[in-house]
């Protein structure tokens, strides 16, 4: 049973104040609390011995503000458990939604339902996806923050995501007589076979950069899907980062596909490889792995240089100069899909060939109608629909 008393207790200047003192042995050690009132130190003592009743443990009496707990979550215990890429991704969006916000300055014993939804009302125009994985990280840290005895109970458990007014950003694809303009562009560049190689065979960047030459079949005129390739920042417990190629197998198994060579590409492939002194298929200037950032800078000249995407007035050098929108690399896996739907392909092949796990996945995402197949859609209605005039 509790006992109670107060005391007169001294400061170091001098000065005295009364503070009331209870003593509880409840899991037998002996556990004194402080404070103000009679009142204050008996609700202390409750919570303790019911804390002790009801999980046979009590709470980590630690005050650490949220940002340093979602912190300490993903580079102490995510780090160990997923991949370099994964992790960026959350360090990413804690530095720009966590990290001295309203909601990582407070404490994480005092986070509430409300504050949860009071950060994701200025979230909505964020992706979907985004928002969906700044919330997981959220739950996930209350979760570790529960099992550690932390906390008691998850605020993000009733927390229902708010719609993202975020739309999904509509990818370019080339018309056909911008898939000339560019490939005659390209020509010129270091990596005009990289590109083609993609507008024929639809492969992901990631797919292309760990492409190695025993993936490349030119015998049987086939490539082999076996690997993806992307450069991210890896960190270590502490923090500090350095920047590695990540190479695995591809996320799917319907991603782990055999693409066939046209002719063409197969004569172009059997000369490159015949200079080639890399493991893999392409490299940069260094002979190394080419990487993302790589691949957009020459396709940013590319694109100048063939007037692809909207023109852009810039200032560069003290020179207003004219440059274009252009395409990202992802536009011409875009590309490559609507190229073989509109030559009568069926959409189950083309899926395949993406590595895609379900049709409808190329149908809503990858499946374009472009300004050159919808004249011609309306001009194949005139033998039905003409009339005499």
């Amino acid at each position: 049973m509790a006992g109670y008393h107060k005391r007169e207790v001294q400061r170091k200047d001098g000065s005295t104040y009364i503070r009331w003192e209870g003593t509880t042995f409840e899991g037998g050690k002996r556990k004194v609390f402080y404070g103000k009132s009679e009142r204050e130190v008996k609700a202390k003592i409750k919570e303790y011995e019911n804390d002790l009743f009801n999980h046979g443990t009590t709470l980590e009496k630690t005050k650490i503000k949220l940002q340093d707990y979602v912190k300490d979550y993903i580079l102490k215990s995510l780090n160990q458990r997923v991949t370099s890429s994964t992790v960026e991704r959350y360090m990413s969006l804690y530095y720009s939604h966590i990290e001295n916000s309203t909601l990582g300055n407070k404490y994480i014993h005092e986070i509430k339902l409300q504050d949860i939804e009071d950060l994701f009302k200025n979230k909505t125009k964020l992706s979907k996806s985004s928002m969906s994985l700044l919330s997981l990280l959220l739950k996930q840290t209350f979760r570790y923050a529960i099992s550690n005895n932390i906390i008691r109970v998850n605020p993000c458990s009733d927390f229902i995501l708010p719609k993202s007014e975020k739309g999904r950003r509509e990818i370019k694809i080339l018309t056909l007589d911008e898939q000339e303009r560019f490939l005659t562009a390209a020509k010129e560049s270091r990596y005009f076979l990289v590109y083609f190689f993609d507008l024929c065979t639809g492969l992901r960047a990631g797919e292309i950069e760990a492409l190695r030459w025993e993936n490349v079949d030119l015998k049987n005129k086939v490539v082999r899907v076996r690997e993806s390739a992307r450069l991210v920042r890896k960190y270590d417990d502490k923090g500090n980062t350095n920047d590695i190629v990540e190479t695995k197998e591809p996320k799917t198994k319907e991603s782990i596909r055999d693409i066939p060579l046209s002719d063409q590409l197969t004569e172009l492939l059997k000369q490159h490889q015949n200079k080639s002194k890399s493991e893999y298929v392409f490299t940069n200037i260094k002979n190394e792995m080419l990487t993302h950032d790589t691949l957009d800078k020459s396709l940013k000249v590319i694109c100048n240089k063939a007037k692809i995407g909207e023109p852009i007035q810039r200032r560069r050098h003290k020179k207003d100069v004219l440059e274009y929108s252009g395409i990202t690399f992802h536009c011409l896996r875009h590309t490559f899909a609507t190229r073989l739907i509109e030559n009568g392909v069926d959409v189950k092949t083309v899926s395949q060939l993406l590595g895609h796990t379900k049709t409808e996945i190329t149908i809503n995402r990858y499946v374009h109608s472009t300004d050159d197949s919808k004249k011609a859609a309306i001009k194949s209605l005139e033998k039905i629909t003409s009339i005499r005039i």
